[in-house]
């Protein structure tokens, strides 16, 4: 029981307090899903850009540097409110990062250039594909 209240508590602190300062909403998964089908390729990224720069954006405010770990720490933070499973690996020379979604693949191109936003500010390369049910990242250990 007490880790279902810390979990409540962590979440409500690091993410929703925050968040709500950013003007960031909860939207439920069939309709978000029923958006990005209406939108093209072209527009799913521009979506993506943008929100990308806002999550640069929340980062910079909440941990005052954006940084590998800390869009690390966002993701995990972003999984629970977004519903996406989020997992991070890595080995001796690499990170992996798999963002599973189960909303279309237009999801996926706008959460993949979310991600290439968010590499790109601290200048790290990454290998990004994505299906209809998730993203993959891969990127080096620097």
């Amino acid at each position: 029981m007490s880790d279902i209240a810390s979990q409540a508590l962590r979440h409500y602190v690091d993410w929703d307090l925050p968040a709500e300062r950013f003007g960031l909403v909860s939207v439920p998964k069939p309709v978000i899903r029923m958006l990005y089908e209406k939108l093209d390729e072209n527009e799913a990224r521009e979506v993506g850009r943008k929100y990308g720069e806002a999550m640069v954006e929340f980062v910079t405010f909440y941990y005052t540097k954006a940084s590998f770990e800390k869009y690390l720490d966002l993701l995990d933070l972003l999984s629970i409110p977004s519903q996406t499973v989020y997992e991070h690996t890595s080995s001796e020379k690499t990170h992996t990062v798999i963002l599973r979604h189960g909303r279309g693949l237009r999801t996926s191109q706008s959460l993949g250039e979310t991600l290439r936003v968010m590499m790109k500010t601290i200048g790290r390369l990454a290998t990004i594909k994505e299906t209809d049910e998730q993203v993959l990242v891969t990127t080096d250990k620097s």
